[in-house]
């Protein structure tokens, strides 16, 4: 069986932290978790681009119930900080200051004159980009997919992920 790298986009992330509207169905948020957790058990590496860090807080920010704006809000910078200090549960990138503006400045280009006349937007595009960044330094034997509920994203991710959840 070949290795799992798995890159984790906004509505994945929605369902997980249950943010409400954007969190559809009970029975979607309980197959995530599942699958957040069986990758967690295995040790699959998660990495989340800090873009969709940006595009999460913004549908947590968007709740109008402010108790559990405020829950969702602290239960995930616990979790960014436990990342960025032990890379768990999720390897959030870019994580160097320095290489940040780089990779930043690489993606909004690669977003003006790629990806924007496709219609993917900037957190889409910084995904698509880390799942291609990973293809390139890991070995054949691992399988880099995309996790989203997004299909036009997941039809782009560098392998076919099989029982694929959408």
């Amino acid at each position: 069986m070949k290795k799992r790298i798995l890159v984790i986009d906004t509505g994945y992330l929605d369902e997980f932290y249950h943010v409400g509207k954007y969190s559809k169905k009970e029975q979607d948020r309980e197959e995530i978790k599942k699958r957040f957790s069986d990758a967690i058990e295995k040790k699959e590496p998660l990495y989340v681009p800090i873009s969709v860090i940006f595009e999460l807080t913004n549908h947590i920010a968007h709740l109008k119930d402010s108790e559990k704006r405020k829950d969702i809000a602290k239960k995930l910078a616990s979790q960014v900080e436990s990342s960025v200090k032990k890379r768990t549960p999720f390897n959030i990138v870019p994580s160097k200051d320095f290489a940040s503006v780089e990779i930043l400045v690489k993606t909004l280009v690669e977003f003006s004159e790629k990806y924007v006349q496709k219609g993917i937007g900037l957190t889409d595009a910084a995904v698509l980009l880390e799942a291609e960044r990973l293809r390139k330094i890991y070995p054949k034997d691992y399988c880099i997919y995309i996790w989203t509920r997004d299909s036009a994203l997941k039809k782009l991710e560098p392998n076919f992920e099989e029982n694929a959840f959408i």
